[in-house]
């Protein structure tokens, strides 16, 4: 018995020696990886019992949620996100219950704008105040020209198709006079975005435990990410078709794809499974009824909509215009009269002209703080000089 309790203890002296060490090498020779922890989660309820309470602190908690329509962020709660994959930021992220990253819903005071988007309109990596969605709020309320209830629906990595189903379950409930749409160039379909798995209580803590969680948990997360990328209408199309149209169209080369125009195609074609994909024509055909239902949604509930289109970053620092997605899009709006705002010539004047750190690092389409700023403004002024004098017609 003693033997046995001997090797037990050597074990537990054992595996303490691997963790600390693990810990310290980790610390000293990787960068800090990004954790996540619930701060609270706060629930309707006025008496929770002590399980939920240490199911909060000690559980972990899935920050999104699948749902039959899409992904959709757990409603009433609060967690701090660590050395953020985009900001490298520690930022803070509060939902309401609706799941929306915004203070509770009261009665309405001013114009409603309702905001539906990706990551770019939800803007996990930065302050909630610091997000355009919120500076639109912020900024109207010193322009003199009307006051604007900002409100944010977006969720990281969601599609045109998904941000239509928010608007029906939940987006019309806050009776919203205004809808604005953040399209990316991906919207076609879902995208990858950021799995994140919540290590329970203070184990949340280890630098170690974080990468060997990540490495024990890729296959699930790779599956988790294949089955978010698929959308209907990937599953059947001919992908070899759609590329060889971007290959004959959009011929691909090598070099600077800011000065080199092949070299920038080539992107193209990289990015097929994100971005690329709207340099085909199918992709159009998929997004037009989508379009058209948001339309008609808006149109049926007396709300004035409007479309923000966002460039990828390769768009704004080439030396030269590509925007073929932009165009097409324009078509579409124009035959649904939809105001419709292009943010690309004015980003491009903006990086080109004063050098201004739009985007974050290497990101392809993620906003600094003063990016967010500047969006803000070509919003405001697209809300007052377009979508609020707007009169709808019937298409």
């Amino acid at each position: 018995m003693k033997k046995v309790l001997k090797n037990i203890l050597l074990f537990v002296c054992a595996c303490c020696f691997a963790f600390i060490l693990g810990e310290i090498l980790t610390r000293v020779f990787l960068p800090a990886p990004l954790m996540v922890s619930i701060k609270s989660i706060h629930s309707a309820k006025k008496n929770i019992s002590l399980t939920e309470k240490l199911k909060t602190q000690y559980l972990p908690v899935k920050i999104f949620k699948n749902t039959p329509t899409g992904t959709r962020l757990q409603p009433n709660v609060e967690l701090v996100i660590e050395n953020h994959i985009v900001s490298r930021r520690t930022i803070t992220v509060k939902t309401n219950s609706l799941g929306y990253r915004n203070p509770e819903i009261g009665p309405k005071t001013d114009t409603r704008v309702l905001f539906l988007g990706d990551s770019i309109t939800f803007a996990d990596y930065v302050d909630e105040e610091e997000s355009f969605v919120r500076l639109v709020d912020t900024l109207s309320r010193k322009s003199g020209q009307g006051s604007f209830e900002t409100i944010n629906a977006g969720i990281g990595a969601i599609s045109l198709k998904n941000e239509l189903a928010i608007l029906n379950e939940t987006g019309l409930s806050v009776d919203p006079d205004i809808v604005i749409v953040g399209f990316y160039l991906n919207d076609h379909a879902n995208s990858p975005g950021v799995y994140i798995f919540k290590l329970p209580g203070p184990l949340a803590k280890s630098w170690f435990l974080q990468y060997v969680t990540k490495a024990l948990t890729t296959p699930l997360r790779n599956t988790q990410i294949k089955r978010r990328q698929v959308d209907d209408y990937l599953d059947r199309m001919d992908r070899k078709a759609w590329r060889a149209q971007i290959v004959k169209n959009f011929p691909p080369g090598e070099g600077d794809y800011r000065t080199n125009k092949g070299a920038f195609n080539a992107l193209i074609i990289k990015f097929f499974r994100d971005f690329g994909a709207v340099w085909a024509d199918g992709a159009w055909d998929y997004l037009f009824p989508l379009f058209s239902e948001l339309k008609k949604i808006t149109e049926n509930n007396d709300i004035k909509l409007g479309i923000v289109v966002f460039p990828v970053r390769y768009q704004v620092e080439a030396e030269f215009v590509h925007d073929y997605p932009q165009q097409r899009v324009k078509q579409i709006v124009a035959q649904l009269n939809i105001p419709i705002l292009d943010v690309l010539p004015s980003l491009r004047a903006e990086y080109h002209d004063n050098q201004a750190e739009l985007y974050y690092y290497e990101d392809q389409c993620h906003y600094t703080p003063y990016g967010n700023r500047v969006l803000a403004e070509y919003i405001l002024d697209f809300l007052y000089e377009k979508v609020l004098v707007h009169t709808q017609q019937t298409s």
